[in-house]
């Protein structure tokens, strides 16, 4: 083996980077320190942390204004269940006051009395014309029912 120098082997440089030199890094005043630059992203940041606190915050109140309106509906059913019970109750009195018993009872009271037949006027209305019917099977248990006067 034959001891051969190691040589090592630089790259040729070209005449135009010789003639730059060594290339550094200055400032635009060296007797001042470079300030530091607030990258781009900070803005943005602030802006998007404030819409989604916004964002929060109407989610919150808008929370708010749903329970709210759940408790004001809550009353206006109960309110509602409680007149459609009064109304129920007052329909069955409505419908005990129109009963035939009742009618005949207050007209009884009044002093009225049945009539023995019932008469229909037929015809034109310049001529009247009566004609006689027999009493009916519910006037008869009408006449019962408010005894003979």
């Amino acid at each position: 083996m034959s001891a051969q120098p190691k040589t090592r082997s630089t790259p040729k440089r070209s005449s135009k980077n010789r003639s730059r030199g060594h290339l550094r890094l200055v400032s635009a005043r060296p007797g001042r320190a470079r300030a530091k630059k607030t990258g781009p992203g900070v803005p943005f940041l602030a802006a998007t942390f404030l819409v989604v606190a916004i964002g929060i915050f109407g989610l919150v109140l808008l929370h708010i204004y749903a329970a709210q309106s759940s408790f004001h509906l809550r009353e206006l059913q109960e309110q509602a269940s409680e007149q459609e019970a009064r109304f129920r109750d007052m329909r069955l009195e409505v419908a005990a006051a129109e009963s035939p018993k009742k009618v005949a009872e207050a007209a009884a009271s009044l002093g009225l009395v049945v009539p023995e037949a019932q008469e229909y006027i037929i015809g034109p209305p310049g001529k009247i014309q009566v004609a006689e019917s027999e009493p009916s099977l519910v006037d008869k248990n009408l006449k019962a029912l408010l005894g003979r006067r």
